[in-house]
């Protein structure tokens, strides 16, 4: 496999060229990121003039409130303080000495990981949001910088009481804060704040966005499931930035933990199976297994904060969560570069990007795992690189939607053209069928006219030159109404409608009609609409029509009939039957042996339907059935 890989390689030029161009895209990508977009990610550079901390003491408190600071007993730790494991109430005092006026106030930078969290200055309340009571406190965003007004700032020692809530991870941890004058810390996290307030709302609005377009991509377009993947993806990413900002989550304790685990686990899984799709050739046994992998992964953290004592369910869960992210972005990167031959060659740019963010992705679970210290920046980043992939698809699309108008012009026309042609042959068929069907009408009249009419007229010549043998008038007479009959009949097969069924019987029925009526035989006449729409070549419909002026012919010379019925029908199987009934003598002498009935089985074999003959009691019934397939050509005889 791999020497074929090489072999290709050496020998497809193209495929070269196309791996350079996805190369470059890489470099540029990282080169950018880490130039350009990296550096606003750091921690900036803190004021000289940061106030010293004199001392720190903890303790755990009973109420989070001033009566429970009042009433616990503090003793002195280090920073970082840590609590754990069961939900509970702490409090960390913090001296720190003010050598300076500070006119404006002072700025304070916590860093405190809890679920929320009180903060007093010099015993006044300075920060108190949400929900501090147990079992179930809201969970609060905790601002990168505190406000602490003037009027509450003293010369000389002050206390920072920072008073801190946990019910749904096991620890609570509190480090040394920066303090400062306020413009100098405002100015110093102000990027901060924006990132952490306004930016986190940005980035859930352009993940929505492009989710929603990669979801109308793939049920509007050819439902590649790659565009389904990426709006999993793009959705689940801004689920876990909103979890940030959803304080008040209907789940306590293991259920928030869970919540989050759901939101990274379903990150991880789209990410691998938009990584399997996008090159358009997925490794298919993947497509279940992955999402069997993100089962089996969740699985194994209900039972691991279900089953296990706390701290250790937690901790353990989270390493099932972390090696688990590792793992998809491990497979999303093969996937990527599996399919950098395949389709990233000629899409090199969004290739770049879907590795920088495999990438980052894995950096931030190693970086958790303590393998790693450069994964910084995820959440900031992953929005832009959603955006980038949106808009180089877009652009992509509208080259496309371009070519594809260009295209379109130049298909309509051909088809233009392809239609005229189809139209001209068409009519030169249909002349085709014309003079076939005169020809062959030509060779009917040729040989009705020496069958019929000419053997009548042979045998009125042999009476007329018989020596010794004097004609009979009548005799004569008969015989040549007879042939002139014949020459009727001939006449009448010449003028027919067509290739139109009902026009046809219309024809007959106007033609037949008074030679009935002058017989004395009364005619009925029952046609179905459905029926006398069938479609059927010119040639088929004089056959039937010379099936008709048989039956007729026979009837007026040997029936003695008074009453003529013709009937025309449809089936449900979308058959044609043609009934015609008279109620004289039947089939007895001449009509029995004649040759009009052959000539009837014989038209009908050649249209390809069935022609019976049945007593009518009295009189004779003849059903001439076409069957749907047989009756739109006629078949040679």
């Amino acid at each position: 496999m791999i020497a074929g890989a090489l072999e290709r390689f050496r020998g497809d030029s193209e495929l070269r060229r196309g791996l350079a161009r996805l190369l470059l895209a890489i470099i540029a990508v990282q080169a950018v990121y880490w130039l350009a977009v990296r550096p606003l990610l750091d921690a900036p550079d803190l004021p000289e003039s940061l106030l010293a901390v004199t001392s720190v003491e903890a303790a755990k408190i009973d109420t989070p409130d001033r009566a429970g600071i009042d009433a616990a007993q503090f003793e002195p730790i280090e920073l970082m303080f840590t609590g754990c494991c069961e939900p509970a109430y702490h409090a960390v005092r913090i001296g720190f000495a003010v050598d300076r006026p500070a006119p404006e106030g002072l700025g304070i930078t916590p860093s405190v990981l809890a679920d929320n969290a009180r903060v007093y200055v010099n015993g006044q309340l300075l920060v108190n949001d949400g929900r501090m009571t147990l079992p179930k406190p809201t969970v609060e965003r905790l601002r990168s910088l505190w406000f602490v007004p003037p009027e509450l700032v003293r010369p000389g020692e002050n206390t920072l009481e920072i008073v801190t809530v946990r019910a749904t991870m096991p620890y609570t941890d509190v480090n040394e804060p920066r303090i400062g004058e306020w413009p100098e810390m405002k100015r110093t996290f102000a990027w901060r704040e924006f990132q952490f307030e306004q930016y986190g709302w940005m980035s859930i609005a352009l993940c929505v966005l492009v989710a929603l377009a990669s979801l109308v991509i793939f049920l509007r377009g050819s439902r590649d499931p790659a565009w389904f993947w990426l709006a999993v993806l793009t959705a689940a990413w801004a689920f876990r930035i909103f979890l940030f900002f959803w304080a008040d989550i209907p789940f306590a304790g293991n259920g928030r933990t869970l919540v989050w685990g759901l939101a990274t686990t379903s990150v991880g899984l789209a990410w691998a199976a938009f990584a399997n799709e996008w090159g358009g050739r997925p490794i298919r046994w993947l497509r279940w297994m992955l999402p069997l992998a993100a089962v089996a992964k969740l699985a194994a953290n209900i039972a691991l904060l279900e089953l296990q004592p706390v701290p250790d369910g937690y901790d353990n869960s989270s390493l099932v969560d972390l090696w688990g992210g590792v793992a998809f972005s491990a497979i999303a990167v093969l996937l990527l570069l599996r399919n950098a031959v395949l389709f990233g060659r000629r899409h090199a740019l969004e290739t770049g990007l879907f590795l920088l963010l495999a990438m980052m992705i894995g950096q931030e679970a190693l970086s958790a795992l303590q393998v790693n210290t450069y994964a910084d920046g995820l959440a900031f980043t992953a929005p832009l690189i959603f955006v980038a992939l949106a808009a180089s698809f877009l652009s992509r699309n509208i080259r496309l939607f371009r070519s594809m108008e260009e295209y379109n012009e130049r298909l309509a026309t051909e088809l233009a053209a392809r239609e005229k042609e189809i139209a001209d042959a068409y009519e030169e068929r249909q002349e085709v069928a014309r003079q076939q069907a005169l020809l062959v009408e030509r060779q009917r009249i040729m040989r009705d006219m020496h069958d019929g009419m000419g053997g009548r007229l042979m045998s009125i010549a042999a009476q007329l030159k018989a020596q010794g043998h004097e004609a009979e008038p009548e005799q004569l007479a008969e015989e040549l109404m007879e042939a002139l009959d014949e020459l009727r009949l001939i006449v009448d097969s010449l003028d027919t409608a067509g290739d139109d069924l009902g026009m046809a019987l219309g024809a007959f029925r106007a033609r037949m009609e008074g030679k009935l009526a002058a017989a004395g035989i009364e005619s009925e006449w029952t046609i179905d609409e459905d029926a006398a729409g069938a479609t059927l070549s010119a040639t088929a419909i004089l056959d039937i029509y010379r099936i008709m002026q048989e039956a007729c012919a026979n009837m007026l010379r040997y029936s003695g009939a008074d009453h003529f019925e013709v009937a025309l029908r449809a089936r449900d199987d979308g058959a044609v039957v043609l009934e015609m009934a008279d109620n004289g003598k039947g089939l007895e002498g001449e009509a029995a042996g004649g040759k009009g009935l052959a000539n009837m089985r014989s038209r009908a074999a050649r249209i390809g339907g069935q022609i019976g003959f049945a007593l009518n009691a009295p009189g004779l019934k003849i059903s001439l059935l076409l069957p749907p397939a047989a009756s739109a050509t006629t078949r040679a005889g």
